[in-house]
């Protein structure tokens, strides 16, 4: 009976390790992969004007891992810290929302010829850096125009359109580190599989009395 609680408890023990490496990485704020894609208050092509929200679209990394999205990611995780994307980050930021920017319609027949893409975010950022990961060949780019409204807003002016990674100190980010829902969440299941297991071989060894 101790050799099974033993074997038992190690194996809980591996989980738990493992659950402890997987948020080690502290290059995300804690939902930056879980939480939805930040809102737009207006957008426009520079020169051509607004842009209806249908022809827009911003999609989150947890709804749309597109292959492009998948790269922009394990390079994020992979790096040590975020100077490695680009030498303009600081090594102590991290990436606060994660996201892909897209257009539809005429108004991306119109940016392809070389137009600019003017996007105000609903994002409470400050000192915020805006990356793209549009290919290998180019890497990871700095978005030279990036404002900061004063109202919970920024500014952010796009010469192409890719995978967009928004950069803050790492004090901005929660209290709790990279301990997401999801870690926690595993967490609570590596305890109620423990506990469950103690009491059922507990009680096995006393019925066995």
């Amino acid at each position: 009976m101790k050799k099974t609680l033993s074997i038992f408890l190690a194996a809980v023990l591996m989980l738990s390790f493992c659950i402890f490496a997987f948020a080690a990485n502290d290059n995300f704020t804690p939902s930056a992969t879980g939480k939805l894609a930040p809102e737009i208050i207006s957008a426009k092509v520079i020169g051509e004007g607004d842009i209806p929200d249908s022809n827009i679209i911003v999609t989150a990394y947890k709804d749309g891992k597109t292959a492009e999205m998948n790269v922009a990611y394990d390079e994020i995780m992979r790096a040590e810290d975020l100077s490695e994307l680009n030498s303009a980050v600081p090594k102590d930021y991290v990436v606060r929302d994660f996201f892909d920017l897209t257009l539809t319609g005429t108004y991306a027949d119109i940016f392809a010829r070389g137009k600019k893409l003017e996007v105000v975010f609903k994002l409470n950022a400050q000192n915020a850096i805006v990356l793209t990961r549009c290919s290998d060949a180019t890497g990871w780019k700095q978005v030279e125009s990036v404002t900061e409204n004063g109202d919970g807003t920024i500014t952010v002016v796009f010469a192409s359109l890719c995978p967009v990674a928004v950069l803050v100190p790492a004090k901005q980010s929660h209290p709790t580190g990279v301990f997401n829902t999801t870690v926690l969440a595993a967490f609570a299941g590596v305890f109620a599989v423990a506990a469950a297991g103690v009491f059922f071989i507990t009680k096995k060894k006393a019925s066995a009395k």
